[in-house]
């Protein structure tokens, strides 16, 4: 998992980056440089990490070190680890077209005025971030502008951590653990509330632990099987049940005598894909693009099987959640999906 190196990486850069504030000449740059270095590396880790960013201009304002040069440098590292990992991925590790497919409809998916009004769009940050941790950031921002103290801490945490808490709310199904570098200063900050209450300082850590488990296990699952809204850790053994009832599936779709299949479904697909390669001789996977009238979303994908009896068997895979509605059953197509709330309904004429 890529949260937890990630957010490591970006927190020793930001700590590289606090250091060279007081420093300048040779001492500034190399500084700010391996603060730029270990910025890109949490980026190369996950991508998404770029919307904690903030957090370097928010350490300007929280330390007061307010002059031209260190402004500058708070946008000049995010731009370097960007154009860096941009630069990686274009000359060394280009990705798929479906990639580029995806990220093109990734906003009539997600970012649209219909999504807004969603219940679970709108309930999406204390999903996200858990029910108990967001209770405690709603109590702890409330005290710091109602007593006008830790103001430069608040601003600091609301650009690290609410960017990343807000985007991942349009994607249904997030846990605290996919958005750890975000929910981790929303811990400091009530940590650092409480600190200043009780005025001992050994007592931060204990708050921080404790916070953590009643966040785990205090929020109730989200809509997908595999994330937990508050949750940190899965336990290993009810991911395992799940990943083998959900293979026992795709050994039943596989086993289907129809000739064209159509699976529907998110989460799951990966599992089902899995069986139906495991038990082709050879395969082609084709993927979907603007032209094919089935390929709704650019996750699609089309596989040409060969079985053992050299039967030939096409399966589409079609990625769909259960907040985009009904859909449709192509004629001459055995449409199937194991994940519940997708509605099948059936096409005219078929």
């Amino acid at each position: 998992m890529p949260n937890l190196p990630s957010f490591a990486f970006f927190v020793c850069a930001l700590l590289l980056f606090a250091m060279s504030l007081r420093h300048s000449g040779v001492r500034f740059a190399a500084l700010a440089g391996g603060s730029a270095i270990l910025a890109a590396l949490a980026m190369g880790l996950k991508a998404d990490i770029i919307l904690c960013f903030g957090a370097f201009f928010g350490v300007v304002v929280c330390l007061k070190s307010w002059n031209l040069r260190n402004v500058i440098s708070s946008l000049l590292i995010p731009f370097i680890a960007l154009l860096s990992v941009l630069v990686y991925s274009r000359l060394i590790a280009p990705s798929l077209p479906s990639t580029a497919w995806f990220a093109i409809t990734w906003r009539s998916r997600f970012f649209t005025v219909k999504a807004l009004f969603e219940m679970a769009i709108i309930m999406g940050p204390i999903t996200v971030v858990g029910g108990c941790l967001f209770s405690a950031f709603i109590l702890s921002m409330l005290y710091c502008i109602i007593r006008r103290t830790k103001l430069r801490v608040l601003f600091m945490a609301l650009l690290w951590g609410l960017p990343g808490i807000i985007f991942s709310s349009f994607w249904i199904g997030n846990a605290s653990r996919h958005v750890m570098a975000s929910c981790g200063v929303l811990m400091f900050l009530v940590a650092v509330v409480f600190v200043s209450l009780i005025r001992k300082m050994h007592f931060a850590i204990p708050i921080i632990a404790v916070l953590l488990v009643l966040n785990n296990f205090a929020g109730p699952e989200t809509s997908e099987r595999f994330q937990y809204g508050g949750s940190l850790i899965k336990p290993k053994n009810q991911m395992q049940r799940t990943v083998d009832t959900v293979r026992k599936a795709g050994k039943e779709f596989t086993a289907l005598p129809d000739r064209q299949k159509i699976i529907v479904g998110s989460w799951s697909i990966p599992y089902i894909v899995w069986e139906v390669l495991e038990e082709a001789v050879d395969f082609e996977i084709r993927w979907g693009h603007k032209t094919d009238a089935w390929a709704r979303w650019a996750k699609n994908l089309e596989i040409r099987a060969r079985k053992k009896d050299n039967s030939i068997h096409t399966v589409r895979v079609m990625e769909h959640r259960r907040r985009m509605g009904p859909i449709a059953q192509p004629k001459g197509w055995r449409t199937w999906t194991f994940e519940r709330g997708i509605k099948l309904v059936k096409s005219p004429g078929n």
